[in-house]
């Protein structure tokens, strides 16, 4: 628009007076600021697009995590409490065997005791060790 207005003063050799010059230099100067500010303000809008695009995203997968998170805990849970509970189980036959066994070996120490020695060379050695004593050599 100035330089237009300047070529035109070179060609015709008209002369424009400098008030007008400086009020189109300023004009110009005006509208190259606009136009450079629209446009930056149109590549914050489209960046700032982007980020609350990015920011939703992020949301949702944050959001995901913490249920498959607590999705997951609850099945570390449960799967901690059926271990547990398996291993209690476990352990609770292990002692009602274990009791089961323990009274086995009275009856067969006092079954062994009520016996009278028919041969001296026949004899039973348990290797467990019992309430009474260990090594217990019993006779047949």
């Amino acid at each position: 628009m100035i330089r237009n207005d300047i070529s035109t003063q070179m060609k015709h050799n008209v002369v424009i007076p400098e008030s007008t010059i400086s009020s189109n230099t300023l004009l110009f100067q005006f509208s190259q600021f606009v136009e450079q500010t629209q446009k930056k303000f149109e590549r914050l809008h489209e960046s700032t697009s982007r980020l609350q695009e990015v920011y939703t995203l992020q949301t949702k997968t944050i959001h995901t995590l913490q249920e498959d998170y607590i999705e997951l805990y609850k099945v570390s849970e449960d799967s901690k409490r059926r271990r547990l509970n398996h291993v209690l189980e476990e352990q609770n036959h292990c002692k009602r065997d274990r009791e089961y066994l323990d009274q086995d070996i009275d009856k067969l120490f006092n079954f062994c005791q009520k016996m009278k020695p028919q041969s001296q060379g026949m004899f039973l050695e348990t290797p467990h060790t019992t309430r009474k004593t260990s090594n217990q050599i019993l006779y047949w």
